[in-house]
């Protein structure tokens, strides 16, 4: 109990100081994956392939991997250092499972406080400053660097913290506490100071990326919440007032306009010798892209990418980049050049999974968090620094946590079965029945079977043609697949019809089944214990496995199939 202690307000501090404290964050993590590793298990495994989790640990061990093809091991060390928390924290959701929701909401608390009170500090902070430059103007005095203004505006504002990576983190923040269920019994007006103070942090950072994403977030906040008259009163009031701000800025500080015009400008073309940031990214996306190119299958290697860079920005002119050392802005491309076509694919499959079962299942926190990191990867190589890596592995990790609360409703069982209604007979029926009781008592059921074909051995005509069908049958969700259907009564073509079954059941219930507490297996047919096997490990869900006839004796006696070396053979099966 100590350690769980131990562990829980690890976790909290490593929320609450991650935009307050980045020097403190390896030490943190360190000290949650040793709690979490040495201490008890508690609960299952959460490494399921539709968090973002256990693809990061395999684009980790592709990083590895990718030493083996480079010269400058120094550097590659050093970059599987920064990148160590995609393998060690998905470690703590393998070892504590039942974790779980409470924590993740006082972490994502923790989160929230500790962002929107550094928010205010820096407002405060640029405010005196602005406040104390101005007075020495007044007095006549000089001021050295840029002008007093900018103590509003992008780095100036955000120091200590890059303002890219300040703005993702505000927009997450603003994520989970309007869309995480994280808040208890808060007012409308700490509800609006909280939300409006995250906003304004996000138009302040000066990001361009961070105010496309807030437009995002409004929008798709508009599309779920229209309806509620009180919300949309206050989601007006707060777009026109980060509007509003946003104008004043570009009014006030050219800086801000500046930006505006930068990213126009880099879409009509750009040049060698450009020192802004979005013409520089133009430059450095095509240093990547041609290293890519250059090495498709397996990139220059994990300790290589930087120096293959700097070599194209010497080799093509490219000053600015060259001068401030600049990796590919874009984690997408970064990966590609330096690891090959299975980098790119690994960190697309890490957030696209997530994002597809995020909006099937309608976790709108969790398809925002992902869409926002989609897009900040796109721009920033958000992964080749500590605030970007831990960042991001423990968000994944929270989100992951505070999803069990909603697994751990109902319990959900799967029937698998090759027989179900609307075909006719006693094991239809039978299976239909129990599947309703489990269902009256409280049970979440779905039923994996297949095209409905027997007992006249031909696909039912509704069904013809389909690989897939999800349909619902009095509140079963019921999930279909194709099999090899024919009215001959040979072994092997029965086997055929069995077997056929296995394989697409096996597919269909990898690709849509959500994780499941038991999954209830009918027999005969007998192999369809082989899918069985494999969906309860895969799902972590108990295998009950119901031979109700003895098979193939029962085949045999009813006239299906004829006696001889493979049925001695099934039997002996």
């Amino acid at each position: 109990m100590k350690q769980r202690v131990l562990l829980q307000t690890a976790m909290v501090l490593l929320a609450g100081l991650l935009p307050l404290w980045p020097a403190a964050l390896p030490a943190l993590v360190a000290l949650v994956v040793a709690l979490a590793l040495f201490g008890p298990r508690t609960g299952g495994s959460l490494l399921n392939w539709d968090t973002p989790l256990p693809w990061a640990m395999l684009l980790y061990g592709w990083h590895v991997a990718g030493m083996g093809w480079s010269t400058d091991q120094g550097f590659g060390w050093f970059d599987l250092g920064i990148k160590a928390s995609l393998l060690l924290l998905p470690l703590v959701a393998w070892r504590q499972g039942a974790l779980g929701p409470e924590v993740a909401r006082s972490a994502w608390r923790m989160f929230v406080l500790a962002c929107t009170l550094l928010v205010g500090f820096l407002v405060v902070r640029a405010l005196w400053r602005y406040g104390s430059e101005h007075w020495m103007l007044m007095q006549g005095m000089s001021i050295a660097g840029k002008p007093y203004y900018n103590h509003l505006f992008s780095s100036y504002f955000s120091e200590p913290l890059h303002p890219t990576y300040l703005a993702w983190y505000l927009q997450v923040a603003l994520i989970a506490w309007s869309l995480g269920n994280i808040r208890r019994s808060t007012s409308q007006w700490i509800d609006l100071l909280v939300q409006g103070t995250l906003m304004a942090g996000i138009v302040l950072c000066a990001s361009k990326m961070g105010w496309i994403v807030l437009a995002l977030f409004l929008l798709y906040q508009a599309a779920l919440r229209w309806k509620d008259r009180a919300w949309r009163r206050s989601f007006v009031g707060l777009s026109l007032a980060a509007a509003t701000l946003f104008g004043m800025l570009c009014i006030t500080i050219p800086g801000v306009r500046g930006k505006v015009t930068e990213a126009w400008q880099a879409l009509q073309g750009t040049n060698a010798h450009t020192e802004d940031s979005s013409g520089a990214r133009r430059l450095v996306w095509d240093a990547a892209i041609r290293l890519f190119e250059e090495a498709p299958l397996l990139g220059t290697g994990t300790g290589d990418i930087k120096n293959e860079l700097l070599s194209v920005y010497a080799e093509e002119g490219y000053d600015y980049p060259l001068e401030h050392r600049l990796n590919a802005h874009s984690q997408f491309l970064q990966f590609a050049a330096a690891l090959g076509l299975p980098g790119l694919l690994l960190v697309l499959l890490m957030l696209l999974v997530p994002l597809v079962f995020a909006i099937r299942r309608r976790q709108h926190a969790l398809v925002l968090f992902l869409l926002a990191t989609l897009m900040h990867f796109s721009v920033e190589s958000m992964l080749e620094v500590q605030a970007g890596v831990i960042g991001f592995a423990t968000f994944a990790l929270l989100f992951t946590w505070g999803r069990v609360k909603e697994e751990q409703g109902p319990p959900h069982i799967v029937l698998l079965t090759q027989y179900f209604p609307p075909e006719t007979g006693a094991p239809q029926n039978r299976l239909y029945a129990t599947a309703v009781q489990l269902r009256d008592h409280g049970a979440r059921v779905t039923v994996l079977t297949a095209m409905p074909n027997y007992p006249a051995m031909r696909v039912h005509e509704a069904y013809r043609g389909r690989l897939f069908m999800r349909e619902e049958r009095e509140c079963l969700e019921v999930l279909r697949a194709w099999l090899l259907v024919s009215p001959k009564r040979s072994l092997p073509w029965r086997l055929a019809n069995y077997f056929s079954f296995v394989a697409t059941s096996l597919v269909a219930g990898l690709l849509t089944l959500r994780r499941a507490d038991v999954l209830l297996v009918e027999s005969p047919p007998l192999f369809l214990g082989i899918s069985a096997m494999v969906l309860a490990r895969l799902k972590r869900a108990k295998l009950v496995f119901n031979v109700s006839d003895l098979w193939p004796e029962s085949a045999v006696q009813l006239g299906l199939v004829k006696p001889g070396p493979m049925v001695d053979l099934s039997t002996r099966l």
